[in-house]
């Protein structure tokens, strides 16, 4: 029985944890036995998990990041852990997910994998890899596409040491002898394609959503926000910040009629509290079957953000029946067309108000449900696409397996 090692800075909790928890499962159902190896927060998991450090080793790293710009540089005590257990758990194929943000040692992990020879497969749900140290660029900098340094956003860190972090990380993913880039979006592609990836084998494989659990339902939780027969759009994160979109809503609300609410769901107690009238603020919720509720009940998903590779909460609207408003920045096009969606210029407020009420005026939503979730079950099924990683798994073990 082959055996998958996963790592990723969660473990079933947010969208990369849920996405290393499904490829597991998918992994599992073909004859694997598969691990997953994280740094913090977890949901009961149907892998096998392995903890990576404590609180203690994320606050160090942190602090070694803001004042050092050692990201991924920490964490010492707490990878030598996690490689003896993987002296034990001997995984046939490693496969990273997100590696940075305070938990692992990744100079350490990549000598690890090196000197064993052991393929690995990464999932590119972000920039990071090929920067300095962002993992989107916010601000137009292409210094990345030959080596990072003088970065723009240095400001952020004590001592700006982007070009050796870029140097560092190049040589180290070079001495890997097996490496698979899987950006999650052909715009990630194109990115990967321009950087130090470029010799690299690069495979796109679309995030998958579980379509039984994401479909078209009747929203029986709308009572709870005070949604019962209201009009409104949404929109998702798993953490609210500028670069998500936050103060583009509280900007388009001054332009919507009253009649139509703006429900943004995973935002802190203080940002509920700051929120303008006509904003209904939800907490993060692992409860699927409430968020399926709200993208079901919803007129539209809209995303303005500027941080998005892919776009994982527009495919799960679109599997809910729902149609998608997004800016014309990063992956977020490539996911809709012109009967799930409609793209607006980023920053352009006063058309994607116009845009929304237009929607909500023509009842759009009503004449595309069908559109929206064949879309879904054509180019996001988890079943699709979490199987091509594991044909990926076998294909590098030189056969591996027979598939079902």
């Amino acid at each position: 029985m082959p055996t998958l090692l996963q790592i990723n800075v969660t473990a079933n909790w947010g969208s990369t944890g849920k996405i290393a928890e499904q490829i597991g499962l998918c992994a599992q159902a073909h004859g694997w036995k598969s691990y997953i190896a994280f740094g913090r927060m977890a949901n009961p998991s149907k892998n096998e998990l392995v903890k990576i450090g404590n609180a203690f080793d994320v606050y160090e790293h942190y602090t070694e990041a803001r004042l050092l710009d050692n990201e991924g540089l920490a964490s010492r005590r707490a990878t030598k852990r996690l490689l003896r257990r993987m002296d034990e758990i001997k995984p046939d194929i490693v496969h990273f997910h997100n590696i940075h943000d305070h938990y692992l040692n990744y100079p350490m992990l990549f000598r690890y994998l090196a000197e064993k020879k052991i393929p690995v497969v990464w999932t590119q749900h972000d920039q990071w890899a090929t920067t300095g140290h962002c993992c989107y660029n916010l601000v137009g900098c292409e210094r990345w596409k030959e080596e990072c340094h003088d970065c723009p956003i240095s400001e952020w860190y004590s001592i700006d040491r982007s070009r050796r972090n870029f140097r560092l990380k190049k040589q180290l993913m070079e001495d890997i002898p097996s490496l698979t880039i899987v950006p999650v979006s052909e715009w990630l592609a194109d990115m990967m394609r321009q950087s130090h990836f470029k010799y690299r084998s690069i495979e796109v494989i679309h995030n998958g959503v579980d379509l039984d659990v994401f479909k078209p339902v009747h929203a029986n939780c709308l009572d709870k926000y005070s949604l019962q027969n209201e009009k409104y759009v949404i929109a998702v994160a798993s953490t609210w910040t500028a670069a998500k979109g936050l103060n583009d809503f509280i900007k388009i609300r001054k332009t919507l009629s009253d009649e139509i609410k703006i429900v943004l769901v995973g935002l802190s107690m203080h940002q509920i509290e700051s929120l303008p009238k006509g904003i209904i603020g939800i907490p993060c919720t692992q409860n699927q079957l409430e968020l399926v509720q709200l993208y079901s009940g919803a007129q539209a998903l809209v995303s303005l953000s500027r941080s998005e590779t892919f776009g994982l909460t527009i495919a799960e609207a679109l599997a809910c029946g729902t149609p998608a408003i997004v800016y014309d920045n990063t992956a977020q096009p490539d996911l809709i067309d012109n009967n799930t969606g409609c793209v607006i210029p980023d920053g352009d407020f006063e058309k994607v108000s116009l845009v929304i009420t237009e929607f909500i005026l023509t009842d759009f939503k009503t004449k595309h449900t069908t559109d929206c979730n064949s879309r879904a079950m054509d180019l996001f099924d988890k079943n699709k696409s979490f199987l091509s990683y594991i044909q990926l798994y076998n294909k590098l073990l030189g056969g591996g397996v027979k598939q079902s």
